[in-house]
């Protein structure tokens, strides 16, 4: 009877799944919560996952979808906010502390920067045997004056005392982790980020001709685009400085500006000057199509994690141009997959302005683009790479 007890024991044990919480602060279109939500459900067929988030003001609909269908297995916390305040930082942290007590996770995986902060706390508080953070890229420059960086550098260093790993996307940001001394190197790991590929298989040919048609968009004009929030460190004025150096010289480029944020004003004053030269769209849910249309896409950032929407161009088969800042020169081979450029209108423009120059040479780049995009930047890959790590730090 012991043995048959003892039997059932050990097997009930192996049964077990891990119970796992990813908590972010919200889940607004973005790369860090499209990562969040794919994993999310690429592993809740093996485990038991329960996404936590805070306020969300701009989801996609893949992700209003998401969180529809998987309802019973979210928690929303509207004290987990991405600003700082100091009543409802304290409060999400006892409300975070309360929630893995009661579930009794496994695991907790916590994403970007404040929701890593007050979650890897919440957590260590209340006993959880392994912490997980993952900031998607780093505000240590581009973002914040230098007391604001400083503060946010000691916050990094205090908090990394209460997980077990960090997860990065790039070698940039390991090496940035450790010169700043936020961790050592071993408690470090780098994971290639990774897209869904199986979304892309639906842009052929066929959809990129209509959604030029779409755009007014004729065949022998060349559509220059930036697809991405219109901020500061996304280059947005950058953008629209280079589209006014290149409209003098090439009368049959187009310029698509698809996206939404604190810049939506100078693009607007931009579009006043070049007329129907610049296509303006604002956000759209279908952003892969409209990448999908484009000949040259721009990425001018002056901080860039990774730069998702460079891996789907590239997927694509778009030919690119971007920065040469934070994690972009390890997505883009210089001259090979993509060109790389210094963070300025001219430098910008001198890259879009080569790409339209040489048509054979922009369509090589977007050609080894595309195959390295399939080679390496797969999400599935991503997603098995996380859940090792998962098995090799669970008791």
């Amino acid at each position: 009877m012991c043995l048959k007890i003892k039997i059932a024991i050990i097997t009930s044990m192996a049964d077990k799944r891990l119970k796992i919480a990813q908590v972010i602060t919200r889940m607004d279109k973005g790369g860090s919560s499209d990562i969040v939500r794919d994993l999310t459900g690429r592993l809740s067929d093996k485990y038991e996952v329960k996404l936590i988030y805070g306020p969300t003001q701009n989801p996609s609909q893949k992700t209003k979808d998401f969180l529809n269908v998987r309802r019973r297995n979210t928690i929303f916390l509207p004290v987990l906010r991405r600003e700082i305040n100091f009543f409802y930082d304290i409060l999400a942290i006892f409300m975070l502390w309360r929630i893995f007590r009661e579930e009794r996770f496994d695991i907790v995986h916590a994403h970007t920067s404040k929701a890593g902060f007050l979650a890897r706390i919440a957590a260590r508080l209340a006993g959880v045997k392994s912490i997980i953070y993952m900031p998607h890229g780093h505000v240590f420059y581009g973002y914040f004056g230098e007391v604001k960086t400083r503060l946010i550098v000691n916050a990094e260093r205090f908090a990394a005392r209460y997980c077990d790993m960090i997860l990065v996307l790039t070698n940039l940001e390991k090496n940035d982790f450790e010169q700043l001394r936020i961790a050592p190197g071993e408690k470090i790991r780098v994971i290639v980020p990774g897209i869904d590929f199986n979304e892309l298989r639906e842009f052929d040919k066929a959809r990129r001709v209509e959604a030029r048609r779409m755009l007014k968009i004729n065949d022998d004009e060349i559509a220059v685009g930036f697809v991405s929030r219109l901020e500061t460190v996304k280059g947005a004025e950058i953008f629209l400085e280079s589209a006014a150096i290149i409209s003098g010289k090439n009368p049959n480029v187009r310029f698509v500006v698809c996206g939404d944020g604190a810049l939506k004003n100078k693009v607007l004053e931009s579009q006043e000057v070049l007329g129907n030269r610049l296509i303006f769209l604002g956000w759209r849910e279908d952003n892969l199509n409209i990448i999908n249309a484009l000949d040259i896409l721009i990425q001018p950032s002056l901080n860039e994690a990774v730069g998702l929407n460079i891996i789907e161009a590239q997927a694509l088969g778009v030919a690119v141009a971007a920065t040469r800042v934070g994690g972009i020169p390890e997505i883009i081979a210089d001259g090979h997959t993509g060109l790389l450029c210094a963070p300025d209108a001219r430098a910008v423009a001198d890259a879009a302005q080569r790409l339209v120059d040489e048509p054979k040479f922009r369509m090589t780049l977007a050609e080894n683009g595309r195959v390295n995009a399939l080679r390496k930047f797969d999400f599935m890959r991503m997603a098995d790479d996380i859940e090792d790590i998962y098995k090799s730090i669970t008791p």
